[in-house]
């Protein structure tokens, strides 16, 4: 979802998954919850995610866990 086609193969891109996301009537729809969206810095493509990146993102999880209804990891 949120990769570009770069030199005829997919990348993470910076910004592109928010954009997407901007650019989707229903996200207009005032009865839609609330959405923040985190970017981890380097943006890696899934395949390329390993324990170290795993357990950040469980940190950020269990750090927030309190504000949110519901955690997507997207990619």
């Amino acid at each position: 979802m949120g990769m570009t086609k770069v030199n005829g193969s997919l990348q993470p891109t910076r910004g592109y998954l928010p954009k997407r996301i901007s650019e989707m009537s229903e996200m207009s729809d005032p009865e839609m919850p609330q959405l923040d969206l985190i970017e981890y810095d380097p943006l890696l493509d899934s395949s390329n995610i390993g324990p170290a990146e795993w357990a950040a993102m469980a940190n950020t999880i269990e750090k927030h866990y309190l504000d949110y209804d519901g955690f997507v990891k997207s990619g």
